[in-house]
This record gives C-alpha cells, sequence and structure tokens, in this order.
C-alpha cells in the first residue's frame, strides 16, 4: 500500500488526464469522433468546468448540450446559429435564441416572432421557449454554449468555436436534405469557417481553424445527389461559383455537374455523399440590424418550401 510521503512526491496528474464528465449524446459524441477524448476539445471541456466551479455560468451544466439533446444528428433538418447564450439569470436553456417559459421575450427573439408572423401569419407565441422547434429537427446552435453570468460573449476565448465548427461540418455531410440559417456576420463567418466561404469570406483567424482538430471534412460543397435541379437553382450556384457576394440571400448547394470553386467533387467530397442544402443569409434580428434586411427575407417560408421539395415534412412553426 502506497503511504502518504509515497503520494506526495508523486507527479501531478497531467492536465489532459484529469477526469471529466461529459454528456453530450451518444449519437453526436459517435458523430464527431468521441470530441472530449482528444484536445483541443478536452481541454475546452476542462476549461469551462474550471469557470463554472469559480462563478455562475449559463446555461446551467446539465443543459449545455441540450440542443444536442433535443436534435439528434439523424433528425436534423435546419440548423439555426446563435452567438451565445443569454448572460441573465433564468433566461439560458442550451438553445440558440431560446429561452425558459415565463421568461420576458429578448429583443432579438421578439424580432424573430414579428417575422414569422409576417412570413407565415403565425401569430407572435407567448412563450420563448422554441424547444418544439428543437424537436422537430431545428438544431438551435450557440457558437459558444456557455458565458458567465452578467457578462456577454465572456466565454468566447475558451474554444467552444472549435466544436461548433465540427459539429457544422458533421451537419453538412449529413445525408437528408438541411437547412442552414446565418443571421448576421458572427452566424456567417462560423458556417464559413466550418465549411467554406458562401457569403461572406471568413477572417484568416477563423479560415485557420475549420482544419484545427476537427478531423471531420465537410461535404456542403460535395454536389448532391438527389437534388432537384432547375434554372434558377443552376443560376444561383453559377453566381456563387463566380464570388458573388450578398448580405441577404439565397444559396442553394450546388447539383452535380457543377464544379464548386474551390475544387471537384471528388477533390473536396467524403464517401458520404452530403444531402440538399439550402443557406439562407440575412441580418441579425437584433433591433440594431433587423432594419437591414432581416425584416422581410422569409426564412420560414423558404425551409418549408425547401423541405417539402426534397420529400420532407415541414416544420410547425406555431409553437402550439
Amino acid at each position: 500500500m502506497q503511504n502518504s510521503s509515497d503520494a506526495a512526491n508523486q507527479p501531478p496528474i497531467p492536465y489532459s488526464l484529469l477526469p471529466i464528465t461529459c454528456n453530450l449524446p451518444p449519437a453526436w459524441d459517435a458523430l464527431l469522433d468521441r470530441p472530449f477524448d482528444r484536445e483541443p476539445f478536452r481541454s475546452t471541456l476542462l476549461a469551462v468546468e474550471a469557470a463554472a466551479a469559480l462563478e455562475t455560468v449559463y446555461p446551467p451544466r446539465a443543459d449545455w448540450f441540450a440542443a444536442f439533446r433535443l436534435t439528434p444528428p439523424e433528425r436534423v433538418r435546419v440548423v439555426i446559429l446563435g452567438q451565445d447564450p443569454y448572460h441573465e439569470p433564468d433566461q439560458a436553456m442550451g438553445l440558440a435564441f431560446s429561452v425558459r417559459q415565463g421568461v420576458r421575450l429578448p429583443p432579438s427573439l421578439r424580432n424573430i416572432y414579428k417575422e414569422l408572423e409576417a412570413d407565415l401569419g403565425v401569430p407572435a407565441p407567448s412563450s420563448g421557449d422554441l424547444s418544439p422547434w428543437a424537436e422537430q429537427g431545428v438544431l438551435l446552435l450557440n457558437t459558444v454554449l456557455t458565458v458567465a453570468a452578467g457578462r456577454a460573449n465572456s466565454h468566447k476565448n475558451l474554444g467552444w468555436q472549435r466544436l461548433t465548427a465540427a459539429v457544422i461540418a458533421a451537419v453538412a455531410r449529413l445525408p437528408q436534405p438541411v437547412a442552414f440559417v446565418l443571421w448576421g456576420s458572427p452566424a456567417q463567418r462560423a458556417y464559413n469557417a466550418a465549411v467554406g466561404a458562401h457569403s461572406v469570406r471568413p477572417p484568416d483567424a477563423a479560415a485557420g481553424m475549420q482544419n484545427e482538430g476537427t478531423g471531420i471534412r465537410s461535404g456542403a460543397q460535395c454536389a448532391p445527389r438527389n437534388a432537384a435541379v432547375d434554372g434558377m437553382q443552376n443560376a444561383k450556384c453559377k453566381m456563387q461559383n463566380e464570388g458573388t457576394k450578398r448580405s441577404v440571400g439565397t444559396s442553394i448547394a450546388c447539383p452535380q455537374g457543377l464544379t464548386d470553386r474551390r475544387g471537384s467533387a471528388d477533390e473536396q467530397c467524403s464517401p458520404l455523399q452530403a444531402g440538399p442544402r439550402l443557406i439562407l443569409s440575412a441580418p441579425h434580428p437584433s433591433p440594431l440590424s433587423a432594419y437591414r434586411g432581416f425584416f422581410g427575407s422569409k426564412p420560414f417560408s423558404q425551409i418549408n418550401a425547401f423541405l417539402a421539395a426534397n420529400g420532407e415534412r415541414t416544420i410547425d412553426w406555431s409553437l402550439k
């Protein structure tokens, strides 16, 4: 038996080998190749757990991966990217833009509801809990999964973006039709860093991040074999491949036969062929930017039209 003096002389356990608790659901854990078993993802989780031991962190630990729990990979049909969780008490619940039942609606969510009503005629819900969307296959993903109480974007340097870049890239490879909703330049940069440039060129730091530690090759630039192709889709893809940039707009992944400007499908694609993709870009719904093109962008009807065209069940956005 080892005595106390022997134990005192033992070197400390390396930081990377400390035990951690990960409640990432098994399907996502497998799809991402068990990220918290390796760096840099492990260090991110350890850093956030250390921060949570010193101060209040939102959302609660049990909800850090709530978006993944409610929307397993095989059910993802829409991805809405947010920035980081709400930083006031009782708001954050692990779903981008969503707040708990009974909590006053944040300004951005109120504007999302205004656009929903204008787009589909759906009366603005009184609840800010977007769980029903998540349960239908809408992955409400913040690019940073935690925040310190009272300090917006305070965990932006802890490394969550590497994990969420891996998630975005993995979803981009899935075989089912998926719509990506990119509201605001941070969401657009996050998508571009993970998958490739569509409407906004990522900064050098973000561009370098896309290949760092993910081990996952994106398939969003792959040509979907089962996409319905018409003249408008071909025109949009040609505009994309010629480098056309728009702050507000729609992009559809190029059909088979159109070569992406980053290389041929054979050069870019993994053996798993990605399904059809709809890319919706618009300003953020924040009151500071919603009137610059978010209002009138009609994302909800476009998503449902895309899903229906590809044989998928549409989303009930009503939050009944």
